[in-house]
């Protein structure tokens, strides 16, 4: 699988980001534009280098699926979602496990930072959004009264 980066106001073809074994399902740019972040049914989420088009950083799922991955609004941090109810917190420049968020009872399977990057939500297929302390792995809020999966979250100010 393959994901491609254009020049929106030529329509050129800067680079094929090649390195998946199987289709991209997802992409999206790191704050400022210099990375972006790919996740394909091969398990594994990418971080690239969108200048030279080189893959910086290749994640895996630990049980072959990733759900989700998100970048921290400063492009330190990644959250990594796999078919698992413990999304991982992660250094987006070695891969390192910084948090492991325990709460959820079923799969997460969207994330979203705060625009400050202090905190971060999850959606799970357990019925309920939480929101988290990116620097202590505490979870704040468990959202409930849905009545069923809850697949997309996101926070902001108010």
């Amino acid at each position: 699988g393959t994901a491609r980066l254009w020049r929106a106001a030529t329509g050129e073809l800067l680079h094929t980001l090649a390195g998946h074994s199987k289709a991209v399902d997802r992409a999206s740019f790191a704050p400022g534009g210099a990375q972006v972040l790919t996740t394909a049914f091969d398990g594994t989420a990418r971080l690239w280098d969108v200048q030279s088009g080189e893959s910086l950083l290749t994640l895996r799922g630990e049980d072959g699926l990733v759900k989700c991955a998100t970048l921290s609004p400063d492009g330190a941090k990644l959250l990594l979602a796999t078919g698992s109810e413990f999304p991982r917190l992660l250094s987006a420049e070695t891969g390192e496990c910084l948090l492991t968020l325990v709460g959820h009872s079923d799969w997460v399977c969207d994330a979203s930072f705060s625009p400050d990057g202090m905190l971060l939500t999850t959606a799970s297929f357990d019925g309920t959004a939480r929101i988290w302390n990116t620097l202590t792995g505490e979870c704040l809020q468990v959202l409930t009264g849905h009545t069923g999966a809850v697949v997309a979250a996101d926070i902001g100010f108010c």
